[in-house]
């Protein structure tokens, strides 16, 4: 059937779509796809140099963020002076002064370090009184840089060091002292003679490869636990850094807890530290849980073995640092004012093959316990080789003490460490609830007895056979 409408010839449809072009999208030109490919490669390496130098740099990659502030880049300069300290001559911060260096960064480079002896130039200045400890111990009546040293804590002696820097070097600015003693030079350079020029270039051969490089920042991190190394910064966000990660040679705070301390300084000149052994006992008798009694024995089991002619009667200044709060009932024969610690000091003189105790007795201040818990920083002194460090706890009848760290045994405990690094121990005190009863014996006849035991006992196996 032919389906028309009218004379027009129109005919419907079922399926209408009207399209409309799409734009033409404009293709990035070839320059402009090769920068962006360009970046991304950018960005891919770059994260690849950072992943590397986060895992190289190890416990010090806190520096890699810190980069501007140690170096001075890009507009600034840095100088470090670093001293070299003889710990076999043991002073409070680690050792002897006999070199230090100038260590110089510019605009964010590596200038060098240029080494000087510490009895040269630098002794060239007006003469200073010497704390009556050095003079008593030391016949040479002058005070120099070699002996700037004295305070314990690390950051207060730089103070001291850089005044008497200042004083030979008038215009110089220092931004922080680093201190490596003998033992971090041994692990360093191995057993071998140095000079200042001959030093530099060791040093610069065990960081220039990057294996070398890695392996010596392992040994630095190493000396910075056991405090062969230390390092001090005017910068606060630097020395932060630092001190969270106890590097700065700090002494311990009283409000942290109880802390055992123990500073021992010779200014014979002799290398007599090393042929000495140090042995410490801190003992607390706890009354009750609130009530502590500490006496700390400090026994200077100060054995000098002849190893060489120059070696007589080991003579040094010993310090025994304890909480502020402390009820001292017993005193050394020299006092020391602090604000922030107790110093109890002695004169020590030990003759060749004897044995010599020190013992002070004082009641620790409450502070000490947190929450139920008993807090002790065993506090290592810069520059020593693992002195033994012995902790004897005793208790009330009817207590016992809680810590994975102690051996106990009923109310009495026992710890004991060759102490190669700061160590903090705690303990609780509890009810001991299973605790051992003697025997009782009841008397019948005269030739007769009968024993009650209050607690069951159990039978050890025999292998014997049975009669």
């Amino acid at each position: 059937m032919d389906r028309t409408y009218g004379t027009s010839g129109y005919h419907p449809s079922h399926h209408f779509s009207q399209r409309h072009p799409e734009p033409k999208q404009r293709k990035p030109s070839k320059a402009k796809s090769f920068l962006i490919r360009l970046a991304k490669w950018a960005v891919a390496l770059l994260t690849v140099i950072f992943i590397i130098t986060w895992l190289f740099f190890g416990q010090f990659r806190f520096l890699v963020t810190r980069f501007p502030s140690l170096t001075g880049f890009p507009f600034g300069s840095r100088t470090y002076l670093v001293l070299i300290q003889n710990n076999g001559e043991l002073r409070p911060t680690g050792g002897a002064i006999t070199a230090y260096g100038e260590l110089k960064f510019s605009h964010g480079l590596y200038r060098g370090v240029e080494w000087f002896d510490a009895n040269g130039e630098i002794t060239n200045h007006k003469q200073i009184d010497p704390p009556l400890v050095i003079s008593a111990l030391n016949d040479n009546q002058s005070y120099t840089f070699q002996d700037a040293n004295f305070d314990p804590d690390f950051n207060l002696a730089k103070e001291k060091l850089t005044e008497f820097y200042q004083l030979t070097h008038p215009e110089a600015r220092i931004d922080g002292i680093i201190a490596l003693d003998q033992t971090f030079m041994e692990a360093l350079l191995g057993a071998q003679d140095y000079t200042g020029e001959s030093l530099s270039k060791i040093i610069s051969k065990s960081t220039y490869l990057p294996w070398a490089a890695h392996r010596t920042l392992s040994r630095a991190a190493t000396a910075f636990e056991e405090k062969h190394l230390l390092a001090s910064f005017n910068r606060a966000h630097l020395q932060k850094q630092f001190i969270k990660r106890n590097w700065t040679g700090a002494l311990p705070e009283s409000s942290a807890g109880d802390f055992l301390a123990i500073n021992d300084a010779i200014y014979s000149g002799e290398n007599q530290s090393r042929y000495i052994i140090r042995d410490i006992t801190y003992e607390l008798n706890v009354s009750s849980r609130s009530d502590v009694l500490g006496n700390p024995t400090i026994n200077a089991k100060t054995t000098i073995t002849y190893q060489n002619e120059n070696v007589d009667t080991y003579q040094s200044y010993l310090r025994l640092l304890v909480p502020l709060g402390s009820d001292l009932s017993s005193t050394g024969s020299i006092s020391e004012q602090r604000s922030d610690i107790f110093v109890i000091g002695e004169l020590t003189e030990v003759q060749p093959d004897e044995t010599h105790l020190y013992t002070y007795e004082y009641e620790l201040p409450e502070y000490v316990w947190s929450n139920g818990t008993y807090y002790l920083h065993l506090h290592k002194q810069p520059g020593t080789l693992a002195d033994h460090y012995r902790v004897i706890v005793r208790l009330a009848p009817g207590l016992t003490l809680q810590s994975d760290q102690f051996s106990s045994r009923e109310n009495f405990a026992i710890f004991e460490t060759n102490l190669e690094k700061d160590l903090n121990l705690s303990f609780q005190i509890v009810e001991d609830l299973s605790p051992v009863i003697a025997p009782t014996r009841e008397i019948t006849e005269p030739e007769a007895s009968t024993g009650t035991v209050e607690e069951p006992l159990t039978e050890e196996p025999t292998d014997e056979p049975t009669q």
